[in-house]
């Protein structure tokens, strides 16, 4: 099924936001709660026409083959959480600026 030039841009911004969200909890400022909803979420989005189309050039590398290095992690790896906890000097930094 061939898609419309503004389905094709919905798919790519989409995978796009994908990708920043995986960044974002990478990065600690999305819960493991958040996370546990959010990935499930995206996993199935990523088999849905018209992303699914999209997705299949990316992700075997004929499109964007530097990008989408984190969703490509999620996409082969189901449990996979791309949080990386930080030293306790940055999580107390991040305690006392309230964040």
């Amino acid at each position: 099924m061939s898609c419309a030039p503004e389905e094709l841009k919905a798919a790519r911004l989409y995978l796009r936001l994908c990708e920043d969200e995986l960044e974002l909890r990478q990065l600690g400022w999305v819960s493991r709660n958040t996370w546990r909803q959010w990935s499930p979420g995206i996993q199935a989005q990523l088999a849905l026409w018209p992303v699914t189309d999209e997705w299949a050039l990316i992700r075997e590398g004929q499109r964007a083959p530097h990008q989408f290095t984190l969703l490509r992690q999620l996409a082969t790896h189901s449990d996979y959480d791309p949080y990386q906890p930080r030293s306790i000097v940055h999580r107390l930094a991040k305690i006392w600026r309230g964040l």
